[in-house]
This record gives C-alpha cells, sequence and structure tokens, in this order.
C-alpha cells in the first residue's frame, strides 16, 4: 500500500497540470501565485516555467 501512494504522489508532484489549473483558476491567479513564491526563486522559476509550458501545450 506504501509503494502505491508513494508512486500516486510522485506522479502527483510531476504532473503540470495541478500548477496550470490554479493559473488558470480565477481564485489563484498567476500574479498571486508571483506574489506569493516571490521569497523562494526555485518556486518563481517554476511557475515562469509553467506558465511557458501551459502557452505552449495550448498553442498560444
Amino acid at each position: 500500500m506504501l509503494v502505491v501512494l508513494s508512486d500516486y504522489y510522485y506522479k502527483y508532484d510531476n504532473s503540470p497540470f495541478y500548477i496550470w489549473a490554479a493559473l488558470l483558476d480565477h481564485r489563484f491567479n498567476y500574479k498571486k501565485l508571483k506574489k506569493d513564491y516571490a521569497s523562494d526563486p526555485d518556486l518563481l522559476t517554476y511557475l515562469e516555467e509553467q506558465k511557458q509550458a501551459l502557452h505552449t501545450y495550448f498553442g498560444g
């Protein structure tokens, strides 16, 4: 059971769809996420990369 949960959470953490959903959700928009991530350069970089990936995925 522990291995199954570990695999699930690994896949969950590595999926771009969760951050994309947050970027598209009006309650958690890009500006709010960017403000929240401002103190962590790694998260800010991740946010920027995922914003670009979302744009690329939908052909923009």
